[in-house]
């Protein structure tokens, strides 16, 4: 690529124009192949915008745009995230982390909670004044058995509703599986600490394959104890059909 000048504004515009073509061709099924390779040229010169203009924010905006029809996701909430730094409250930064948001939704009603969590998570960092996205964010995280970010997700989500009952127990419930978590990386040794860890999951059928691998440690360190015992026969009861032996050895 040959810079136009060494002007923000005139390789920010440059960048602009190239993917303008790639919008366009993205809708003519017969050139939308085109797509990326337009993003790809408009890229180069929208770098080269924030490089000579580390605050343009136009650039970050369509840098963004590039990045997410280009499947890169995490590089489209950056540079959005970036632009939202610069411009709080933008109103193209709300519409933007509506991608994110209909695709964590969309990930969400298919059970697929560990992408709906990263989906959510770069729909936050694009705009992060809706209490709805901080909220699915921190459920999705949840039940993703990912609780360090839930945990920060629903402290995000308070500050918006103080009075929000279901965010304090959300937001109680992942500290105390996060800080187990914690507790278990430095002693995994610890019977005690997995049965624990699996009490505070047993009920909810999303976390069965957690439950079950937690009590299978738990057994394994100290095999036949009463509670660990008492904590499979819950988890199998509670579900359609006994956990298989290979998961947990009674």
């Amino acid at each position: 690529v040959k810079y136009v000048s060494e002007s923000a504004l005139t390789n920010g515009n440059a960048g602009a124009r190239y993917m303008d073509k790639g919008l366009e061709a993205r809708n003519d099924s017969t050139r939308k192949y085109l797509l990326p390779l337009y993003a790809d040229t408009a890229l180069k010169y929208l770098y080269k915008a924030i490089e000579i203009h580390p605050r343009y924010v136009n650039g970050y905006l369509n840098i963004g745009l590039c990045h997410y029809y280009r499947d890169e996701y995490q590089q489209a909430a950056n540079a959005w995230g970036n632009a939202n730094t610069y411009f709080r409250h933008h109103p193209l930064l709300h519409e933007y982390a509506k991608f994110f948001r209909n695709k964590g939704i969309e990930a969400g009603n298919r059970k697929n909670y560990d992408s709906a969590s990263y989906y959510f998570g770069w729909a936050t960092q694009v705009d992060d004044r809706e209490l709805e996205l901080w909220s699915n964010y921190a459920g999705s995280s949840y039940m993703a058995g990912r609780f360090k970010e839930a945990r920060d997700a629903f402290n995000a989500a308070y500050q918006f509703d103080t009075k929000n009952k279901d965010v304090e127990n959300g937001y109680r419930a992942a500290d105390g599986l996060a800080k187990l978590q914690d507790t278990l990386k430095k002693d995994s040794l610890n019977a005690g600490l997995w049965l624990q860890y699996a009490r505070n999951m047993v009920n909810q059928p999303a976390f069965d394959r957690a439950t079950a691998a937690a009590l299978q440690k738990a057994n394994r360190i100290k095999p036949g104890d009463t509670a660990i015992q008492n904590t499979i026969n819950k988890l199998n009861a509670r579900k359609n059909e006994p956990i298989k032996s290979e998961v947990i050895k009674n």
